[in-house]
């Protein structure tokens, strides 16, 4: 009988732990999964911050292992495209929240810096834009956790710009492509061809400007004589899914083409009198 006892709980043990093994392995694949959600922490993230004061921009490049900050005063002429002109950066936040039908803000930060931001968030008081529940909407819960753990071995670089961009345009195209180009654009390594055709002068040498800033190789600008509305597009098949085109893609929604004769990382850009129009450019070159 004794021992009749003790194989039944020796039995029962065994059951008992293959169940707490079971629990254990859902448990870790489940924690994998969960943890895997929101922000990888491998790529980059760039958020733009418009707050009453001043705008800001923020890069987490986990590449160079490093959090860069540019912060734009409030004296700073800042362009807003599409029509809305010229305004201090202490007079954006209010601006764009009477302007109800102002939707898109990331074309201030592209075409003032360069800046191919991921969120544009408003702030009503600028002071520790990491804690804030903006930056754990875009890397997600368990990525903004991955961003607090790993923060603590990163360097933190902050500037500041004051003064006109046209001014400071050494400088600042210095930090941006030093600090702001988009690791996710640097690695795809796209060689852009810009050409102007349009009847603006200067827009294929303004648009590669930013470009080059944004973290794009340019390689030639030039005007076209190619007929374009908007904006044309030529690259390479095959290059649909790599981050660079599709970056350029959302930004300008131009019209696709195809051309087997271009290189695999080329891309032609050609803009159109429409796409000067759109973003109101002579707006932009009349205030020099």
């Amino acid at each position: 009988m004794f021992w009749r006892n003790m194989k039944k709980r020796v039995k029962n043990r065994g059951w008992l732990w293959l169940v707490i093994l079971g629990v254990l392995v859902v448990a870790g694949g489940l924690g994998i999964t969960v943890w895997s959600a929101g922000w990888n922490g491998k790529t980059d993230v760039k958020l733009a911050i418009i707050s009453p004061d001043r705008l800001v921009m923020v890069s987490i490049s986990p590449v160079r292992d490093m959090v860069n900050v540019l912060e734009v005063g409030g004296s700073v002429p800042i362009w807003v495209p599409g029509g809305l002109g010229w305004y201090k950066g202490d007079k954006i936040m209010r601006l764009l929240k009477q302007e109800v039908n102002f939707a898109d803000y990331k074309p201030i930060f592209f075409y003032n810096f360069g800046f191919m931001a991921d969120e544009v968030v408003f702030l009503e008081k600028y002071e520790d834009w990491s804690s804030n529940k903006n930056l754990i909407s875009e890397l997600g819960i368990f990525g903004w956790i991955k961003y607090v753990l790993w923060q603590n071995s990163m360097i933190v670089s902050s500037e500041e710009i004051n003064g006109a961009i046209e001014q400071n345009k050494l400088v600042l195209g210095e930090i941006m492509m030093r600090d702001f180009g988009d690791d996710r654009i640097l690695v795809d390594d796209m060689r852009l061809s810009v050409y102007n055709a349009s009847a603006e002068s200067g827009l294929a040498g303004f648009m590669s400007e930013r470009l080059e800033w944004a973290g794009f190789s340019v390689m030639e600008v030039d005007d076209a004589e190619e007929i374009v509305d908007k904006c044309l597009m030529v690259y390479h098949h095959g290059l649909e899914e790599r981050w660079g085109l599709l970056a350029l893609k959302e930004l300008f929604s131009c019209t696709i083409r195809t051309d087997s004769n271009l290189g695999e990382n080329e891309i032609y850009l050609y803009f159109g009198d429409t796409f000067g129009r759109m973003i109101k450019y002579s707006n932009y070159v009349r205030s020099f």
